[in-house]
């Protein structure tokens, strides 16, 4: 029985942990527990022979039943079951072997510097953990610990001033306070062990609700109307004509449109005109068709807005549009950069957003991207090995081109000043926080969620633009061609939606908040403390293997 015990112990922390998720038991006491039967096991190992490799292994396995249970989602991606595999499994092998290391880092610390130092060590190592998957080529915050708050979002209304590295923080310290006190407990059976845990739980959600009751809508209104395609993405996305695509967006949009509306906001790649190339067999002139980024105007989508917009003087459309970039002759090829069959020319591709009105067009191309799907990872390294031979994961087999920077978008016939956030940035709290740095006072994302079908996957999606609402108090407009478009507010409440699968459109009056956060200025600077803290114990474990003390 006894060595039946790490195996209950690892999956029994996996379910609660991943049971804590919204939508997926969305049951967050579990949080403040469901790390203790790991740090049971630490002590367990901590004298045992290979106790380290051991723990490590174990550990493995908890967090590989945390992955395949809030990420099962994944699997649902339509293609072969290699593109399944590489989509759901293969990310979940991975990460919770990245998930391991700072626990089995942990181990090593506390067995080495002691108790005390070993706790201290837990918070740092996985922070640090988080921090890098926030900023690496195989980025997969999901699920960052402080992101199952999404759920219950009346606890975390003091994400503007931690984000959600604040809620890992606090998870971390409160499993750790509640395995001291169960082992305090079992010693002196005095209950008492126990307040210190509790008031560690308990404190945070009542600051939460203060926070809350002093937390208003902040700002002029304006009108705005979301629209939801409900364009099926693996079907009628590429096989139906862009113009009846846009068509059917634009009837949606009059609808619920006034003469008050301000924005139309459409979903990622909204557009689906595509781009042509091929040279000119006499004169050898390349011609482009479609959305080139040179050429918009000439372009057939961009003129059917603009006749669109002919007699909507204050009105914008914003946008998602799949674009392309034509490099200019003679220039090096760029890591993203693509070649012209035939020629000795590149261009680069891009999801972009369009800002569009009567008076301007104003491009952002996404920049946090999907690894596999969207990006190379590692393509310095890569790219020069590989050339061209990249597996396609489902989405691009070359990486899209980015921008260094953000892009927030603003119109003279309005007060709105949009950040307009793509698919997945807006799983990253900092990064969304650019934009607001830069003056954005209205976050618009724009998505496409239909392609895990009627799983969590594009509820986690939607969760996820709650917590940005809170850290940087925004209210958040959400277009998703398949998946739950809606409006948020500044404390991420969801005022209005539209279910999964059904075509709507919803007229909205978001609050343009223009005053910035604690977080909002300072990001995530608990990644920055909890690297500065890794750094220092490991010096401590260098200096303690050499002997220095």
């Amino acid at each position: 029985m006894n060595r039946l015990k790490p195996l209950v112990a690892v999956i029994l922390s996996g379910i609660l942990i991943a049971t804590s998720w919204p939508n997926l038991g969305n049951i967050t006491p579990f949080l403040f527990i469901g790390f203790v039967p790991l740090l049971g096991l630490a002590d367990r190992f901590e004298n045992s022979s290979r106790g380290s490799i051991k723990f490590l292994l174990w550990t493995y396995v908890a967090f590989l039943v945390w992955n395949f249970i809030d990420t099962y989602w994944l699997f649902y991606v339509q293609g072969d079951f290699f593109t399944r595999f590489m989509s759901a499994f293969m990310p979940s092998f991975l990460n919770a072997f990245l998930m391991a290391i700072p626990w089995f880092l942990f181990f090593i610390t506390k067995k080495r510097l002691g108790t005390v130092i070993g706790y201290l060590s837990l918070p740092a190592y996985w922070i640090s953990y988080e921090y890098l998957h926030l900023n690496w080529d195989l980025s997969w915050p999901w699920l960052v610990i402080g992101n199952a708050f999404a759920g219950n979002i009346n606890w975390i209304q003091w994400y503007e001033f931690t984000g959600t590295l604040g809620g890992t923080l606090w998870v971390l310290v409160a499993n750790i306070l509640v395995f001291t006190g169960i082992k305090q407990y079992s010693e002196t059976r005095d209950i008492k062990r126990f307040i210190s845990p509790v008031l560690f739980i308990i404190l945070p959600v009542a600051l939460s609700y203060a926070i809350l009751g002093m937390t208003g809508e902040k700002g002029k209104r304006e009108e705005v109307v979301i629209i939801q395609p409900n364009i099926d993405a693996y079907g009628e996305k590429f096989s139906l004509p862009f113009d009846q695509q846009l068509n059917i967006a634009l009837s949606q949009a009059e609808k619920a449109r006034t003469a008050n509306t301000r924005l139309l906001l459409f979903p990622e790649t909204a557009l689906q005109e595509g781009c042509g190339l091929y040279s000119d067999p006499q004169t050898g002139i390349l011609q482009l068709t479609g959305l080139w980024e040179s050429q918009l105007e000439q372009s057939q989508s961009i003129p059917l807005m603009r006749k669109y917009l002919a007699d909507k003087p204050q009105l914008t459309v914003l946008t998602g549009i799949p674009s392309n970039g034509l490099c200019p002759a003679g220039s090096p090829p760029t890591l993203t950069a693509r070649p012209v069959h035939g020629t000795e020319r590149f261009y680069d591709s891009y999801n972009t957003a369009m800002w569009l009105n009567l008076r301007q067009l104003e491009l952002y191309h996404k920049s946090k991207l999907v690894p596999a799907a969207e990006i190379l990872p590692f393509a310095t390294v890569l790219k020069p090995l590989l050339g061209d031979v990249i597996l396609d994961f489902g989405g691009s087999s070359s990486s899209l081109a980015t921008q260094p920077f953000r892009t927030v978008f603003s119109a003279p016939s309005t007060a709105i000043k949009a950040a307009p956030v793509i698919c997945y940035e807006s799983i990253y709290g900092e990064f969304v926080g650019d934009y607001v740095i830069k003056g954005a006072n209205l976050i618009c994302v724009m998505t496409n969620d239909g392609w895990w079908d009627f799983t969590a996957g594009h509820k986690h999606h939607l969760a996820y633009s709650r917590l940005r609402a809170i850290e940087h108090r925004r209210d958040v407009v959400r277009s998703a061609n398949t998946g739950i478009s809606a409006h948020i507010n500044q404390r991420g409440e969801i005022l209005q939606s539209i279910p999964y699968d059904q075509p709507g459109v919803l007229r909205v009056n978001p609050a343009l908040n223009e005053d910035q956060t604690f977080y909002t200025r300072f990001g995530d600077y608990i990644g920055v403390i909890a690297v500065t803290g890794l750094c220092l114990v490991i010096v401590s474990l260098v200096l303690k293997r050499f002997g220095v003390f």
